[in-house]
């Protein structure tokens, strides 16, 4: 029997057939409707509505993102940041692709202040980073654009959800209100609980209008509109999205906010196909929308045939063309957007009937890029002054290039070739080594690199098979780290990743010996050797060599290890009587449980603890300048044998205890965080 991932990647593999990956863009020629969804993420879209609103409905549905999703976590790689914004960009335009809609991004990409900045949980704390005037006249751009009948924001806004989410569905209320000429004939909320394991709303939710059913199946794919919302949200793999749902009912209640009309369906009083219009039409503007109609009804009929789709969206297209011209003016601005749209629509069916010629991006076109490895190093006092840097640059053309490393005065740059000679697709490479003098004061310094004098770029590449090759350009800039940490002797490390973090990386780099140890290596692997293992984030999800070494893990704890584990939802594996040395269990939802404020004050509950005292002292100038949230996914509930060490909580909230817990277990000891180390390093 197929397991329920085995029916999902088959499923996939279904509607990425040619003939089934033209049924999504086929679909809203059927309607005239247009829908206009927010969210404030990649993967906020309730896929299972689009897809029968698409499929079923024939309406034209857009998504208006703000975010790229670069606060994120990242499930299927290192990208982090700005490439993590692409990765989820790239992913969340498959999932449109698949679902047949169209993605409207607030966030005009890197640099940009609508950004996924980390968790908020209030509106205000989003709109300080985002501006709340920019959201809502990006917004209104968008609803004058797209012309939608029906309007709703994904989540509501109450206490206890993602601020934001709150800020997008407090952004779109106002921005439909300010949207003239344009207006909107009706503004849904959802009308369900957004709560679960990681929100929990604070106030019931509204009272529905209607209920939309999103119930059945799709007649081009035999899946229901469920099973293809799935498909789609499997290209959110970043976020480990997608999942296997038996048939069933898909029920969603929506409350109206623009006055209490009664209705059965959220399409009433809208006209819902060409027909519709003709019977307002009527004289040659109406016959040439019935026939425009026919020959639609006669495309989406002849699917899977493209030379009868082509022929037949062509005759409709003429027959629009002939309605327009035949529009009395007031029919003309009642509905000639419409038509306009729906023109717009049969050009996008006849490109990917076509094969239009892909386009490409700014990245892609760049002459030159250079690359640096590292490209953020640390010099630690106590370790050494001296880093080496490996710069590669490739060039499209032949050229001969200068290159000079900004650096303050008194540091030293050695073994960086002044020229170098480059050839189409080749890549030269050059070691140097940056000598940082005695004397310089802890700092983080940026160097830019240059090339001919002017500033250089580096194209950041990475490739995922669900979404191709995405690549990002930013300048080629060399961040070092001046510190003065004293490193604990005798500390041999291993590291347990997750691929969700560089943790190993920074230790190495800080001076630390490091041995990462990857699947299934920790099976084999002699723990003897080590002082220290180290378990990435959420490895306990994506481990299997890990959870099943628990038990030889907490063996070798006791005889006199030292076990550090990274911050796990309970979604990750964890499991609070097996993952820690003692019951040990994670907060949800987990709202609830973390400290989003990076300035939060941080009270030390206990100051003589080993961990806090040495090599290193903690001290308040440690949680300075902290960056994204303090921390996620606290503790809720430990065995009295862990020590809570900090308490800390975000404005008017009660203190957490749970971000960093310590016990001793025979001679040895497990700690666990929840504090955000990985975005500190």
């Amino acid at each position: 029997m197929s397991s329920d991932r085995e029916r999902l990647d088959a499923a996939i593999a279904l509607i990425e057939k040619p003939e089934q990956r033209l049924a999504p863009a086929l679909a809203p020629l059927r309607g005239v409707v247009r829908v206009l969804v927010t969210g404030a993420h990649p993967d906020d879209e309730m896929s299972t509505m689009l897809a029968a609103l698409v499929r079923r409905d024939g309406v034209r549905v857009a998504y208006a993102c703000a975010t790229r999703g670069e606060g994120g976590q990242n499930a299927i790689g290192p990208e982090s940041g700005v490439m993590l914004g692409a990765l989820r960009t790239a992913e969340m335009e498959e999932a449109a692709r698949r679902l047949g809609i169209a993605v409207h991004w607030l966030s005009e990409g890197p640099g940009e202040s609508i950004v996924d900045f980390g968790f908020a949980k209030t509106a205000e704390a989003s709109f300080a980073h985002w501006g709340r005037e920019r959201v809502v006249a990006r917004l209104v751009a968008i609803i004058r654009a797209e012309k939608p009948d029906i309007v709703w924001p994904t989540f509501l806004d109450v206490p206890g959800q993602h601020g934001h989410h709150r800020a997008i569905t407090q952004a779109t209320i106002e921005a439909v209100r300010h949207a003239a000429p344009w207006h909107a004939t009706k503004l849904y909320l959802p009308a369900w609980s957004g709560g679960g394991d990681t929100y929990d709303d604070a106030q019931p939710p509204p009272n529905a209008s209607v209920v939309y059913d999103a119930s059945g199946v799709d007649a081009a794919s035999g899946l229901t509109y469920a099973q293809l919302g799935e498909c789609a949200r499997s290209a959110h793999a970043s976020q480990g999205m997608g999942h296997w749902v038996a048939p069933g009912p898909a029920l969603y209640p929506l409350h109206r906010l623009d006055r209490g009309v009664s209705e059965t369906t959220i399409f009433d009083g809208s006209p819902r196909t060409l027909g519709d219009l003709a019977a307002q039409a009527q004289g040659d503007a109406g016959t040439a929308l019935l026939a425009a109609q026919t020959a639609i009804d006669q495309a989406l009929a002849a699917w899977p045939d493209r030379p009868l789709i082509e022929a037949a969206i062509v005759r409709a297209d003429a027959q629009l063309v002939r309605a327009q011209a035949s529009l009395t003016p007031a029919n003309l601005a009642k509905f000639g957007h419409r038509l306009d749209a729906k023109r717009g629509e049969i050009a996008r069916v006849l490109a990917e009937l076509r094969g239009a010629a892909p386009v490409m991006t700014a990245a892609e076109d760049r002459a030159l890029s250079v690359r640096l490895e590292p490209d953020a190093a640390i010099v630690n006092s106590r370790a050494n002054r001296r880093t080496t840097i490996d710069a590669s640059v490739e060039g499209t053309h032949d050229m001969r290039v200068t290159l000079a490393l900004d650096t303050p005065s008194g540091w030293r740059v050695t073994g960086l070739p002044a020229t170098l000679d480059l050839s189409p697709g080749a890549t030269q490479r050059a070691a140097f080594d940056l000598i940082v003098p005695d004397g310089t004061e802890p700092a983080l310094h940026e160097l830019a690199l240059r090339v001919d004098g002017q500033a250089a770029a580096t194209i950041h590449r990475a490739h995922h098979p669900h979404v191709g090759t995405i690549s990002v350009a930013a300048p080629t800039v060399l961040r070092v780290r001046m510190l003065d940490a004293a490193l604990p002797t005798g500390a041999r490390i291993a590291y347990v990743g997750g691929g969700s973090d560089r943790v190993d990386m920074w230790l190495a780099r800080l001076g630390l010996d490091v041995t990462p140890l990857e699947m299934p290596s920790l099976a084999g692997a002699d723990l003897a050797r080590f002082t220290t293992l180290v378990v990435g984030i959420a490895a306990l999800r994506t481990r299997s060599d890990l959870v099943a070494d628990l038990p030889r893990v907490h063996d070798w704890v006791r005889a006199g290890g030292h076990l550090v584990t990274l911050y796990h939802r309970p979604s990750d594996g964890w499991d609070a009587h097996s993952s820690a040395l003692a019951p040990l269990a994670i907060g949800a939802p987990s709202l609830r449980w973390r400290v989003c404020d990076p300035a939060a004050p941080v009270t030390v509950l206990a100051p003589a603890h080993p961990l806090l005292v040495g090599p290193n002292r903690i001290g308040p100038a440690d949680w300075a300048g902290w960056h994204k949230e303090r921390g996620l996914y606290f503790a809720a509930h430990w065995d009295p044998a862990y020590v809570p060490l900090l308490a800390m909580n975000d404005p008017e909230e009660e203190p957490l205890t749970g971000a960093l817990l310590s016990g001793r277990f025979g001679k040895g000891r497990h700690t666990h965080t929840s504090l955000v180390l990985h975005h500190q390093l």
